[in-house]
């Protein structure tokens, strides 16, 4: 599966932790991990079980990658309760579960064939705009749970925002969002994701969404159901009008963006510029900016 990254140990055991919160597995409980890569959920499940005296739920982990699935077949052949199959998650809709713990790929448009766009288009709600993969990963596993199934997932945290999520907004918005969790850009290491931990419950709203941010803040806060940012209403600027807010209250930082290094699109001789991009100019004439910038 394109888009794979490991979870660290520490990240797999706080998200099962946050799975089995006031519901613990029993062995008659499905228990799902898509896009399973080398299982390391599936272990961090038997390690909670072991830990905690409880029985392991039959469990099912899902891999297209080949290697990465017989690698988790061997680490977890000693457990029966396991099984690995290698198949798409994204095609397979046949089986429901009780829960659903993953780190689905994160993979952009860009990084899709035009078939594989075509044919996603066509099957999921969540594939519009410049999609990216884990948002339907989120509403494949939706579809996966069953009634009062709790979902676990660590994805970035962009589709709390961007405009391309808006339908999984509207999506997640219908059901018990319990907990999202922005923990530590550098969670991934060498990788700046932004990650977020998302649990779910598939269940009609009976109360707010509980968010933790990276600051430490918590707050409790009811999610708008017409696919809007969530922003700023995690940063409590819900009762403000747009022309009041302030990037304080939608973001924690203003950063650059990705470093192109086509210097050549983007930086000009002044002699070379067109008339009317001159006055833009950072040193029109070396004469008369220095006589711009004398006092009086």
């Amino acid at each position: 599966m394109k888009g794979f990254v490991a979870t660290p140990p520490a990240v797999v055991d706080l998200m099962v932790d946050r799975l089995f919160k006031g519901r613990t597995p029993s062995s008659e409980n499905r228990l799902l991990d898509p896009g399973c890569g080398e299982g390391v959920f599936l272990q961090g499940v038997i390690r909670w079980c072991v830990q905690t005296g409880h029985s392991l739920p039959r469990m099912i982990g899902i891999e297209l990658e080949r290697g990465r699935a017989a690698t988790a077949r061997a680490a977890l052949s000693r457990h029966p309760e396991v099984r690995i199959h290698m198949a798409d998650f994204l095609q397979d809709t046949a089986e429901k579960y009780d829960f659903v713990i993953g780190n689905p790929p994160y993979v952009p448009i860009t990084g899709l064939d035009e078939n594989e766009k075509r044919v996603f288009r066509l099957q999921y709600e969540t594939a519009r705009g410049r999609f990216d993969l884990y948002l339907l990963f989120f509403e494949q596993a939706i579809k996966s749970l069953k009634p009062g199934g709790r979902l676990v997932f660590i994805t970035p945290e962009k589709f709390l925002y961007v405009e391309t999520a808006r339908p999984l907004r509207r999506l997640l918005s219908g059901l018990q969002v319990e907990e999202i969790r922005l923990i530590n850009e550098a969670a991934f290491d060498g990788l700046i994701t932004y990650p977020t931990i998302t649990t779910i419950v598939n269940r009609t709203v009976d109360g707010p969404a509980f968010f933790v941010l990276r600051n430490g803040r918590q707050i409790h806060c009811t999610l708008n159901a017409v696919g809007d940012s969530w922003m700023p209403h995690i940063r409590g600027a819900r009762q403000q009008r747009k022309e009041d807010l302030t990037l304080g209250d939608i973001c924690d930082r203003v950063s650059c963006g990705l470093a192109t290094g086509a210097d050549s699109v983007f930086v000009h001789r002044n002699d070379g510029l067109d008339a009317g991009l001159l006055p833009f100019a950072p040193h029109r004439a070396a004469g008369s900016q220095k006589e711009r910038l004398q006092p009086g």
